[in-house]
């Protein structure tokens, strides 16, 4: 699973100040940031960084997941050997 990016916009604030904003997005890891700037390349190298830190958290949960699996199967396999549970 990896970053999702909505598209950039920009609006103009009430005292004419122009914000540029994009949201992003990761559901494997159930988070959503709106990322905000003065500039639209400010915001797009922001989410670019924040996609690279939560696609390396989502790798490391990832391969946790499957070390917490086979040191599970690891140990009821364990048990089945010395008879332990049938």
């Amino acid at each position: 699973m990896t970053t999702k990016f909505g598209p950039v916009k920009s609006t103009q604030g009430a005292r004419g100040s122009l914000t540029v904003l994009a949201e992003v997005y990761h559901q494997g890891l159930h988070k959503h940031r709106l990322i905000r700037g003065l500039d639209a390349e400010v915001v797009k190298a922001k989410m670019l960084l924040l996609a690279a830190e939560w696609n390396e958290a989502w790798a490391k949960k990832v391969a946790t997941k499957g070390t917490v699996r086979n040191n599970m199967d690891s140990f009821w396999n364990h048990l089945r050997w010395r008879g332990e549970i049938v």
